[in-house]
């Protein structure tokens, strides 16, 4: 009985929730949410990287891509997973971060809506996307 009890105590926490990103994580922000990346490992030789992103005052789970360490043993293999991690990561901020928003078709909505989605700053400069 006192194990059911444990198991469903366990089962009833927020199975999303995770720690705060250790001190070395990359930090940036993605559609309004504060995201934290950093190497983990997850058994033996495989690691992933974690991503996380701040709600409220949770850290919740976002992805988290494995590799193993003889599919980086060079430094093109190394960069060429990166990108992949990357861009598997960004995939998921997009599915489960982005604020799915309606076009406006003219008007001072659609100049708000430009503002909000379609610029970002490169080199000190605003870019339209």
């Amino acid at each position: 009985m006192n194990k059911l009890i444990l198991i469903l105590t366990l089962l009833s926490f927020n199975v999303f929730a995770d720690n705060p990103p250790p001190a070395g994580a990359f930090r940036a922000t993605l559609y309004g949410y504060e995201v934290a990346l950093y190497v983990n490992e997850i058994f033996g030789s495989q690691y992933g990287v974690r991503a996380i992103y701040k709600s409220g005052d949770e850290w919740l789970y976002l992805d988290e891509p494995g590799f193993y360490e003889s599919e980086i043993d060079t430094k093109e293999k190394a960069d060429a997973k990166f990108r992949l991690l990357i861009d598997s990561i960004n995939s998921e901020a997009y599915i489960k971060l982005n604020p799915i928003s309606l076009e406006p078709e003219g008007g001072i909505d659609r100049i708000q809506w430009l503002l909000e989605n379609n610029l970002s700053v490169i080199d000190n400069e605003i870019i339209v996307k």
